[in-house]
């Protein structure tokens, strides 16, 4: 074989493999990039389906919270209420050692607060009439029937979950609305 020919197909050799290698790296930095976002999109996939089980976990636990209220004079002259209010465990697990306490007030002062312990235990989508009544002396009573006192109600449900025994503590407010002769919602909270 001539050497000049040896020489040509050495280039063309050459070339031919710095080509398949300048080639195979373009397709490796392209495969590189494809399982990086591969990876890094199970990684969010992963991050999502851990949130996901602790939101579920969250919300397999009992939801204590007052599904309605009414009031009612006791009598004509607006001396004696009664306030019915309706508990309700809107989770899916029982709360257990469930504890209320009825307070009214009038602006911010406490004329009656009434703590009792109804139950043990309420189960899921399990409903607790409750039902106090209080009194207003005369002078409250022309106040808040006139509209120059502000009446309100509170219910504050403490409940444990179990298996943790972790105490939930759930209070709604209610103020009492003369115009309409009945009490609306003035706020609710709940924590741990």
């Amino acid at each position: 074989m001539d050497l000049k020919l040896l020489s040509i197909l050495t280039v063309v050799f050459t070339g031919t493999i710095a080509v398949a290698t300048v080639v195979y790296v373009l397709l490796t930095r392209k495969l590189w990039k494809a399982t990086k976002q591969s990876a890094d999109a199970a990684t969010d996939s992963a991050v999502a389906a851990r949130k996901t089980a602790e939101l579920l976990i969250a919300l397999h636990r009992a939801y204590v919270g007052v599904s309605s209220i009414n009031h009612a004079l006791s009598d004509l002259s607006g001396q004696h209420w009664k306030v019915t209010w309706e508990v309700q465990n809107f989770g899916t697990l029982p709360a257990s050692r469930v504890e209320i306490t009825f307070t009214a007030l009038i602006n911010d002062r406490v004329f009656c607060r009434d703590p009792f312990r109804p139950l043990l235990e309420l189960l899921p989508a399990q409903v607790l009439p409750v039902e106090r009544h209080f009194s207003l002396n005369a002078e409250d009573r022309e106040a808040v029937l006139n509209g120059k006192e502000n009446l309100f109600v509170s219910l504050t449900v403490e409940y444990s979950i179990p298996p943790s025994d972790d105490r939930i503590t759930y209070r709604a407010d209610y103020s009492y609305d003369r115009p309409l002769n009945r009490f609306q919602p003035a706020g609710s909270s709940s924590r741990a």
